[in-house]
């Protein structure tokens, strides 16, 4: 079974949708039962238990690790997970491809690049 990508209009109208219902429901919904006391203070706690370990690691983790460490190429293109994990990843959002960036800075760069943005266009963006 695959999923229909939303569009860009149908995601802002999901979201929107969604976060124009939370801002008028009720505030104690969203908190505890006790509002105006916090967990540490004798208030209702939002967890209770205790948060996951971090970094969680599983065998096949610790194999593909080595693995990529000892054929030396753990982060070339021309090695075997980046190129899998590309294709996994665009079918796992039903795209026709998808690129791998080591951060966001250069995500943006390459959004901007296919995009063909350069001097003199504005581009709003988050610090």
């Amino acid at each position: 079974m695959t999923k229909k990508a939303l569009t860009r209009r149908e995601f802002l109208e999901k979201t929107s949708t969604g976060l124009a219902s939370a801002s008028v429901a009720p505030l104690s919904f969203a908190i505890s039962w006790n509002p105006g006391t916090l967990a540490l203070k004798g208030g209702t706690p939002v967890r209770t238990t205790p948060s996951p370990g971090w970094p969680q690691t599983k065998d096949l983790d610790e194999k593909n690790i080595l693995r990529a460490l000892r054929n030396h190429r753990w982060c070339t293109y021309d090695g075997e997970f980046i190129p899998k994990y590309e294709k996994a990843w665009a079918e796992k959002l039903g795209t026709r491809g998808c690129v791998m960036t080591p951060c966001g800075t250069h995500a943006l760069h390459a959004a901007l690049e296919v995009l063909d943005i350069g001097p003199g266009d504005e581009v709003l963006v988050a610090p």
